[in-house]
């Protein structure tokens, strides 16, 4: 989720994630700010350490940029 009141649509997470495949990190980037704070709670609750999931949420996105060119678009992003 990123620091704004509202959630970004899904079409605008779609033509983020399209442009993300082409090699746009500043689309990616928009991304990561959309879905940082997610992860960062989601991995926050599986270790109890803030370092610890600091370091997860990094490694979930450069995972996520590397497997975009097999990434399913019709799968929601946040799976």
């Amino acid at each position: 989720m990123n620091s704004h009141s509202q959630r970004m649509d899904q079409v605008t997470i779609q033509q983020l994630i399209a442009q993300s495949r082409q090699g746009d990190k500043h689309a990616f980037g928009k991304l990561v700010v959309e879905y940082q704070i997610f992860v960062f709670k989601l991995a926050t609750k599986l270790v109890y350490n803030t370092a610890e999931a600091e370091d997860i949420t990094q490694e979930v996105f450069i995972n996520a940029w590397m497997h975009l060119p097999r990434f399913n678009p019709q799968i929601k992003f946040s799976t």
